[in-house]
């Protein structure tokens, strides 16, 4: 999932929070690792920037 948008992501975060208090630390941590991977692709430079067309 890429490009989340910042309600979205929100929402994600709150549900992880969620299950991490109920004590369901592996469905928890699925949505964290989402949520870092997706910041990670959104964070990279698009190589157009240094390969201009």
């Amino acid at each position: 999932m890429t490009c989340i948008n910042l309600e979205k992501r929100d929402q994600m975060a709150y549900r992880a929070l969620f299950y991490a208090i109920h004590g369901d630390v592996d469905r928890s941590e699925k949505i964290r690792t989402m949520l870092r991977q997706d910041r990670e692709i959104q964070e990279r430079v698009p190589v157009r920037e240094f390969f201009p067309a």
